[in-house]
């Protein structure tokens, strides 16, 4: 027609024979995912607006707990009320998978939520209590529903939820308006973390591959716990790259914890 645009179309995705509809599915999904945390930035800003100071005095006690939910644990864990020989260093996941350590995390972690929610679900739109009601049912299957150190099926549902719930973390951070500085902390991190286990999963595999006794035990134990670790070869210096990893998950958390109200207003307007 004249005078009117000619239709553009979308470029044909170039998949694998073998895995075009996956390839498909999953490029879908990046861009509602896309669309989707330009939404909550938009609809964080709406929410953090109308705050009055017993939204702000609830979302304050939800830090504290959270902040609780990473002190409490570690501290009983090592106190021995767990395990009799306690392992250090160790991942938050494994500190809190059994005993009291397991239960002062998910009562203060689930308490924390709850308050949280109290807030969301009042001041949020659509976007805001889909979003944290998946972020909690995300976190509850990793942390309470498949806890680390079972092996099989749990083990890998815990590994898929728990990268989930690292991106639902950032897409937070957007919806509370956090700098970017601490957003590239977090991540740093994370990739500290994840380089950490890298780099300790090649050290127990090197000395494995050369001594075949090394290798009865289950995948799901700690690489500190397995008789590789205590290999004369790599013990020392895989005993600092798990102080590395427990050291940045722990800092992972308490950034996002420690931000996570910055861009509150210090004094909400009045109730309405």
């Amino acid at each position: 027609l004249v005078g009117r645009e000619p239709l553009v179309r979308a470029p044909p995705l170039h998949c694998p024979p073998w895995s075009s509809s996956a390839c498909v599915r999953v490029r879908a999904r990046l861009s509602v995912r896309a669309m989707g945390a330009a939404g909550l930035t938009a609809s964080g800003q709406a929410f953090r607006a109308p705050l009055c100071e017993s939204d702000l005095r609830r979302l304050r006690a939800s830090r504290a707990l959270w902040h609780a939910s990473m002190l409490l644990p570690p501290a009983v864990y090592y106190a021995g009320f767990s395990e009799p020989a306690p392992l250090f260093p160790a991942t938050i996941s494994w500190t809190i998978r059994e005993g009291v350590p397991r239960w002062a995390h998910h009562s203060t972690w689930l308490v924390a939520w709850c308050i949280a929610l109290s807030v969301g679900l009042k001041r949020g739109d659509r976007r805001i209590k889909a979003f944290m009601l998946q972020m909690v049912a995300t976190g509850f299957v990793c942390v309470i529903g498949c806890p680390v150190g079972h092996g099989g099926l749990t083990e890998r549902i815990h590994g898929i939820t728990a990268a989930a719930y690292m991106i639902d973390h950032h897409l937070f951070f957007r919806i509370m308006g956090v700098e970017r500085r601490f957003i590239a902390l977090f991540w740093s991190c994370f990739a500290s973390f994840i380089g950490g286990t890298a780099l300790s999963n090649h050290l127990v595999r090197s000395v494995q591959n050369g001594d075949s006794d090394l290798k009865e035990i289950p995948d799901h134990t700690p690489n500190l716990r397995k008789p590789a670790g205590s290999h004369p070869q790599i013990r020392d210096c895989l005993w600092y790259v798990e102080l590395l990893r427990m050291l940045s998950e722990n800092g992972m958390f308490l950034v996002f914890i420690s931000t996570m109200l910055r861009r509150v207003p210090a004094k909400g307007r009045l109730p309405h």
